[in-house]
């Protein structure tokens, strides 16, 4: 049975970084089949890329690998990590990138989610083949790419209890409060892991920005409820009104509306909710989409009864 190699990365395309971490896993498993689930991560956002992982993760398939590298502390003391959920496997950094993959399983039975601290010297020695380091900077090459291929070919060849005797021969067992988890700060704040917040006096719930889109629609982490369609939403003091889908919205006009994640999501109709929201606060344009991520995720989202 086929298991596929999803790739998420933060690499790009300009350069061969991606290529190489194909080419590697196709020198240990040349039947693999590999899936880019996206390689435009903004250059070392573990919460984008985080937020990513957990909304994908229902839809990969039931028997694959996922490769996440987002990785801006490669070379450090930093564990790397195999994350089991039932027959699928995502390997990466413990940076907390697959920190809500498994905070958030709630309905996922003890035995079918468990964590791994991988091991590059059983690694090397259960994969001798593996060429030689040259550096510390590329583990998505060296490590991540070697476990992915080990992994995908004993899913296809045995099945997942092979797959799992194999992630046992290079890899220690974790509980979850031994890893780490992403921290509120301001660049990666706790309303978006906590979904919102509430306030009782008001009846109100707030979001914060998960990830700008490539449209410039403003996904946030927060599932939408039956209410919201009725309720008063407003981002940064704009009003936004509640609609099915985009093509329901006037030109320039600030949209709420259920994205396709099943969570709430700000956008305006064929033009970027970001740039606008940004211009009304600003002269100048962003630099960049990455300060453009910043900015955003500074705002507030406010539901209200």
């Amino acid at each position: 049975m086929s298991a596929p190699l999803f790739i998420l990365t933060d690499f790009g395309h300009r350069d061969p970084y991606v290529g190489l971490m194909k080419a590697q896993i196709l020198s240990l498993y040349p039947q693999a089949t590999m899936v880019d689930l996206s390689h435009e991560v903004e250059q070392g956002d573990i919460l984008h890329a985080a937020f990513w992982l957990e909304v994908s993760a229902a839809y990969l398939p039931k028997q694959c690998v996922c490769l996440a590298v987002v990785d801006p502390t490669v070379g450090s003391k930093r564990a790397t990590l195999a994350v089991r959920w039932g027959t699928r496997y995502f390997v990466g950094p413990d940076n907390g990138i697959f920190s809500w993959l498994w905070q958030n399983q709630v309905n996922v039975a003890k035995k079918d989610l468990e964590i791994f601290s991988l091991d590059r010297q059983l690694l090397s020695q259960e994969l001798p083949q593996i060429p030689q380091r040259k550096g510390s900077t590329f583990d998505g090459r060296d490590l991540f790419a070697p476990v992915g291929a080990l992994l995908a070919r004993a899913l296809a060849d045995d099945g997942a209890v092979a797959a799992n005797r194999r992630l046992l021969s290079i890899a220690s067992s974790l509980e979850h409060h031994e890893c780490t988890h992403l921290q509120s700060t301001s660049t990666q704040p706790e309303a978006v892991h906590a979904r919102h917040q509430m306030t009782s006096e008001l009846n109100e719930k707030t979001a914060k920005i998960a990830v700008v889109d490539h449209f410039g629609n403003l996904i946030t982490a927060l599932k939408v409820l039956p209410y919201f369609c009725q309720a008063d939403i407003s981002l940064d003091g704009q009003a936004c009104r509640w609609v099915n889908h985009y093509a329901e919205g006037a030109p320039g006009e600030l949209l709420a509306l259920c994205g396709s994640f099943g969570t709430l999501e700000i956008a305006i109709r064929n033009d970027s909710a970001a740039l606008k929201v940004f211009e009304m606060n600003n002269k100048t344009p962003a630099a960049t989409s990455e300060s453009l991520q910043s900015y955003m995720r500074e705002k507030l989202i406010r539901i209200r009864a």
